[in-house]
């Protein structure tokens, strides 16, 4: 089946036209968060826009820097157009934001695309794996560079090819999205085959109009709604179980890929092989398009869950609500859900009425068992050992409820839906939104919490010590949750809440530069604090441009270098998503030092 109405996201924030609830909740979301953000102490109302919406109209790009003669094999599906080229210039975190809203803040009536620094010369849509093979042979032939654009959800940099163009004649991007068929579903081995732009939502309305639903690709990452199959097996992303299948290479059973040296490589359809290296992730999952581009992949599927439980508990003591999950999870019980919450996102998220209590949210699903009273008992002995409250046969009496595979997936989607979305809106209003995640062992949790914390706390201390020494600090706040847990370690999640105010007679193009610079030099900090202190770059968010010196750091300088002589062998002339994931040779970073982390802007 191929969709040809995929929904495609807009060049600023998520989806296309906000629906009606958001526009309503944005005033009120600012000023639920600027209550939280000063200590509990209104501020005051209002709705004022800081910065406005991008105007596409009044863009202005230049001609590509480069010109593709029409007998090339490529230009049939090559396209200049602005949009196109626009859209595929930057991700979603909120840095990307931020800098395409310096561009519709320019004075000038018409915006150049010096404020538009990632935007490539062409965007390239083929068709098969006959045509990016000819993109490929093209980019080398040239000395182009090609960046893979799936989704367009990254928020790591992914497709950000400002910083290397100095190193290449021009820039590509290859678009997949009509690389969007599901090939085939194996009823027996339950398996399905699907090209590398189909969705999840593509894929489970396949699943439930031909097959009544049986089946489900039960993988919800944040950004279901968008990102591709393809997207999420360079990434590795991070799905809904809390627990064992946390990530989409736990459902790969093999992949395609077409590299610009070899060509073609597929790994064998074959469930768990113990024959020598997993290709599939050795090379495959979380190479983030540095070998190649992947086209095809076969999923494992999933009994559609047909019954659901869910319970809260409640801690007053953070320790204590730590211990609990950890003895949950090393039980052997996989709970589904198994997602701490820190007080303040707690109660911002409306999971609880207090500001001062962690929540433990712990659920089970399954497709055959539908009472899971003995697994509730088992935590509840744990539960009760840690001062839990909330465990209760009447609380479990009252959650328990038949689960629909449609009405899972549209709370799923739509709640973290509605939340990418505010968070773009959001930071138009002076509230600045953005999160960062690590994993990291039980053992280095509460020492890697307090380094987190401290940094964040003393970046803003020091906010005074800057040139404007009268300027305030901007209120802060910092929550926290674990997205995903394991039997020797847990995934933290955070998110960093931040009132920029803007100051008086500041244009809003300097109010999003300043606030840029600020979540850059903060960022690195952190990038810092998270590997010195035992955590990985990232768990789930991939590694990018972001995170890719943390990274680098993370795993060593000789496992950088195997990294570079199988980019050198499978890529020589280095055109695949050059600076992604892998150091460029030419950027001449010395690799054998223990390197700062730099920003880079």
């Amino acid at each position: 089946m191929s969709n040809e109405n995929v929904r495609k996201l807009d060049i600023y924030g998520w989806g296309s036209n906000p629906p009606d609830f958001l526009v309503k909740t944005v005033s009120s979301l600012r000023d639920q968060l600027v209550k939280a953000l000063s200590g509990l102490k209104h501020e005051g109302s209002g709705s004022s826009v800081v910065v406005p919406i991008p105007d596409v109209d009044k863009i202005v790009l230049p001609v590509p820097k480069f010109t593709v003669d029409k007998t090339e094999a490529i230009y049939s599906f090559l396209s200049q157009d602005k949009k196109e080229r626009m859209r595929h210039s930057y991700g979603k975190s909120a840095a990307d934001f931020l800098r395409v809203l310096m561009v519709s803040c320019s004075i000038l009536h018409f915006i150049y695309f010096e404020d538009f620094d990632s935007c490539p010369d062409y965007v390239a849509f083929p068709k098969d794996e006959q045509e990016i093979e000819e993109l490929l042979r093209y980019c080398e032939k040239n000395k182009v560079a090609m960046y893979t654009y799936g989704g367009g959800t990254s928020v790591v940099g992914g497709v950000d090819s400002s910083f290397c163009k100095r190193f290449y004649k021009g820039v590509i991007m290859c678009s997949l999205e009509r690389l969007n068929r599901i090939l085939c579903v194996d009823e027996e081995s339950q398996c399905v085959t699907v090209e590398a732009n189909v969705t999840g939502p593509q894929l489970n309305q396949e699943l439930k109009t031909k097959y009544h639903g049986r089946w489900t690709f039960r993988h919800y990452p944040q950004s279901y709604e968008f990102a591709s199959i393809g997207g999420m097996v360079s990434t590795r992303n991070g799905g809904h179980y809390a627990t064992q299948m946390t990530r989409i290479d736990h459902f790969v059973q093999s992949a395609t890929l077409i590299t610009p040296r070899l060509g073609k490589i597929e790994t064998p359809k074959i469930p768990s092989s113990g024959s020598g290296l997993d290709m599939n992730r050795a090379l495959i999952c979380g190479s983030e398009g540095a070998f190649g581009v992947v086209t095809k992949v076969t999923l494992k599927l999933m009994k559609t869950p047909k019954f659901s439980q869910t319970v809260r508990i409640e801690f007053k003591e953070e320790n204590n609500a730590v211990n609990c999950v950890r003895e949950i999870v090393q039980s052997g019980l996989h709970p589904t859900q198994c997602r701490l919450i820190s007080p303040m996102e707690a109660w911002l998220n409306r999971v609880t009425k207090s500001a001062n209590t962690f929540v433990l949210l712990l659920g089970f699903e399954s497709h055959i068992l539908s009472d899971f009273q003995a697994l509730f008992d088992c935590c509840k002995t744990i539960v009760q050992k840690y001062h839990g409250i909330g465990l209760t046969q009447q609380h479990l009496t009252n959650d328990k409820k038949l689960m629909t595979k449609r009405k899972t997936k549209t709370i799923t989607k739509m709640k973290k839906k509605r939340k990418k979305k505010m968070e773009a809106d959001a930071l138009r209003y002076g509230i600045f939104g953005e999160t960062f995640e690590t994993v990291v062992t039980w053992t280095s949790f509460k020492a890697l919490n307090n380094a987190i914390h401290a940094c964040v706390k003393q970046h803003f201390h020091n906010f005074n010590d800057k040139k404007n020494a009268s300027e305030k600090a901007p209120f802060h706040l910092l929550t926290y949750r674990f997205t995903h847990c394991y039997v020797d370690g847990c995934a933290p999640y955070y998110t960093l809440l931040v009132h920029y105010k803007r100051k008086e007679k500041e244009s809003a193009k300097a109010y999003c530069k300043r606030v840029l610079n600020d979540w850059t030099l903060l960022k690195t900090k952190l990038n810092e604090c998270i590997v010195n202190n035992n955590g990985a770059a990232t768990h789930h968010h991939a590694v990018g441009v972001d995170h890719r010196k943390a990274y680098w750091e993370e795993i060593g300088h000789r496992n950088v270098q195997v990294l570079q002589a199988l980019k050198h062998y499978l890529d020589p002339n280095w055109i695949c998503n050059p600076g992604v994931l892998i150091p460029l040779p030419k950027e001449n970073i010395d690799i054998h030092s223990s390197l700062p982390i730099s920003s880079k802007l």
